[in-house]
């Protein structure tokens, strides 16, 4: 299977559906990402992790403070996570952190589907307990660029408040 990442997939996609709108998603996490798209050509940009690591967040505390201190390079793609809760989408992959529950199945697909309602067992008492270990996590490569816990409202308007400035300030004056 061949990934495409966001700088080079959301333009190919707006190209491929216009004049439909597109949302930019994966990777994104600030201001910064969101200017990007748009320069992509996305009417939009969707924000996965960044809103996990909020106090909104149903996430438990730990799982949120995992995403905080992650870098970004803590994460795999897998199809474990999906298998582990009996809901596969053939073809699809997820980005989970790289914890002992990931490593325990990695490359033991069979074994796993064998013991499904087990593993689904040990996942829902690891999240109740904020066992960032035990339960797999799913969350992005962006993680890296997180290192605060604010409200929702405060993210939507960092973002926003970065995305206006780099537009307004910073790509016109490249052109100077």
């Amino acid at each position: 299977m061949n990934w495409m990442a966001t700088m080079t997939l959301v333009p190919m996609v707006v190209d491929a559906v216009a004049p439909i709108p597109v949302l930019a998603a994966g990777g994104i996490a600030d201001g910064r990402g969101v200017a990007a798209a748009l320069a992509l050509g996305a009417e939009g940009a969707l924000l996965g992790t960044r809103f996990l690591a909020t106090e909104e967040s149903p996430l438990h505390a730990n799982f949120k403070q995992a995403i905080v201190e992650s870098d970004g390079h803590d994460t795999v793609l897998t199809e474990i996570p999906d298998i582990a809760s009996g809901r596969v989408w053939p073809g699809a992959m997820a980005r989970a952190r790289r914890n002992r529950f990931v490593e325990r199945w990695a490359g033991r697909d069979w074994a796993l589907r064998q013991n499904q309602a087990e593993a689904w067992a040990g996942i829902q008492a690891a999240r109740a307990a904020g066992d960032a270990e035990e339960a797999y996590l799913l969350y992005g490569q962006d993680a890296g660029l997180i290192n605060d816990l604010p409200p929702a409202g405060e993210i939507v308007r960092r973002v926003a408040a970065e995305a206006e400035e780099i537009l307004a300030s910073k790509l016109p004056g490249l052109l100077k």
